[in-house]
């Protein structure tokens, strides 16, 4: 795997983690379709942010080179990459949730 790659298995658990999170709205969009939607996508969005901060805790060296990279970037002309840091964060935060979840119901 190359190291600017995103690990499939944890997306997958991310992936998962926002549909069941969704699925679990749906009741909402039978209600009133405008009001099941602006719900959606704002505590999508809510979720998305919580799923990055609980990432950026779990990733504080890569979170670190990442701001120096951003920062030393007009002197060396290397790319940013705040992008892909920020689906990173997202992402092994949505694999921290899944597990934790996935341990919950297993106990």
């Amino acid at each position: 795997m190359k190291t600017n790659e995103v690990s499939t298995e944890k997306t997958q658990k991310t992936s998962a983690l926002l549909a069941v999170f969704n699925l679990i709205l749906s009741p909402l969009y039978y209600l009133n379709a405008k009001l099941g939607l602006t719900t959606s996508i704002v505590l999508t969005g809510a979720a998305l942010y919580e799923l990055h901060e609980i990432g950026k805790s779990r990733r504080p060296g890569s979170n670190t080179l990442n701001n120096m990279n951003n920062f030393f970037a007009a002197q060396t002309g290397a790319p940013t990459s705040n992008i892909d840091n920020a689906v990173r964060n997202i992402v092994n935060g949505g694999d921290v949730v899944f597990d934790e979840l996935a341990a919950l119901v297993h106990k």
